[in-house]
């Protein structure tokens, strides 16, 4: 089973949520997990949302931006997202979270309400809307129905929450260490110029990489930065030859304009910084004219700006701060180290480690 960044915890007022949350945090917290309540602020909501998602792992987010577009809806009639925004981030909490509704009968949701002793910022005849809300928003078979109703039904969800993360001994009913990595990345990004070997260094990877595969991101006139930043999210153990990076230098060099708005481009940084490796390949000069040079190279640009092309790359790279490694692909030492690099910090197999008997 993939590994979970963490636990998401949803539902509609007085339906169990925090109880839940509660119980899982003081289970949890001995292997270094914690709570965070996430309720409405007003901003940029995807933004928000999808840099909490990336703060760290072994979080138990109370609430989520399924609260934002049901309650968005109720109160402020809208969603606070865009079409596209919303899916996306929905897909890759469904993806990389163990996602979960509370839900409590009628009776049970007025009864908790009216023991409350604290002021309310929903109504009393708005919770069955708000649960028929969540149902219609998180309808999804990877969402665990948690039904609310008793101690019984809070042990049995709590086991079902507990058991994809390894940390329940199931003879025992004790916990074990965690098995989740902490900041484990997701994926390698591969950027340079034409000619500086990334390409090469992609089936390299692959070679030494069980398991992982290779995605190439040329140019496409769609939208810019929902195709990268979805590659990104969704593609687990991918080695991407070429990104928003080589995007965004092209376009001011090919097209002369911009792909991406400051946002979009902060917010793509971001995501690469921690969910992802950088590998800048970037040889000697007279090495890629050399390569881009042989008659049976596809000319995608002329070999008189190729300078300009290599020092845009690294501009981008130090002015936007992103943290990457430079391979000199015309020195197998260098190439070995950045391999070795990799292999290291993502834990992977060869196909050599492999027992083929």
């Amino acid at each position: 089973m993939k590994r979970k960044l963490g636990i998401l915890i949803e539902g509609s007022d007085c339906s169990g949520k925090t109880t839940l949350v509660n119980r899982l945090r003081s289970q949890l917290s001995p292997q270094g997990w914690y709570s965070l309540s996430v309720s409405h602020r007003s901003m940029n909501q995807f933004d928000r949302y999808l840099t909490k998602y990336l703060d760290d792992e072994h979080i138990i987010y109370d609430r989520s931006h399924f609260s934002e577009i049901v309650y968005g809806k109720l109160w402020r009639g809208n969603s606070g997202f865009t079409t596209w925004q919303q899916q996306f981030l929905s897909d890759f909490v469904l993806n990389n979270f163990i996602v979960v509704l509370s839900q409590a009968p009628r009776d049970i949701l007025i009864k908790r309400y009216k023991e409350r002793t604290q002021i309310q910022s929903i109504d009393i005849s708005e919770l069955e809307q708000v649960q028929c809300m969540f149902k219609t928003v998180m309808n999804d078979p990877r969402v665990i129905q948690y039904h609310s109703i008793n101690s019984v039904s809070l042990e049995s969800v709590i086991n079902k929450i507990l058991a994809p993360l390894g940390v329940l001994d199931t003879k025992t009913n004790d916990l074990k260490q965690s098995q989740i990595p902490s900041s484990k990345k997701d994926f390698l990004l591969i950027e340079g110029a034409n000619g500086s070997g990334k390409s090469t260094l992609a089936k390299l990877l692959k070679i030494n990489m069980v398991g992982w595969s290779v995605k190439t991101l040329d140019y496409k006139e769609t939208d810019y930065f929902l195709r990268y930043l979805r590659a990104y999210g969704l593609c687990k153990e991918t080695i991407f030859d070429r990104g928003h990076i080589s995007e965004a230098v092209y376009s001011n060099i090919l097209r002369s304009g911009q792909s991406f708005n400051n946002q979009e481009l902060g917010s793509l940084n971001e995501y690469i910084a921690k969910k992802g490796t950088i590998l800048f390949c970037n040889p000697p000069l007279a090495v890629i004219k050399d390569r881009v040079s042989n008659s049976n190279y596809p000319k995608h640009i002329r070999e008189d700006v190729l300078g300009g092309v290599v020092g845009s790359f690294k501009t981008f790279l130090d002015s936007y701060h992103l943290p990457y490694i430079e391979v000199d692909t015309s020195n197998d030492k260098s190439v070995d180290d950045a391999i070795r690099h990799v292999r290291t910090t993502y834990a992977t197999r060869t196909y050599q480690d492999m027992n083929w008997g």
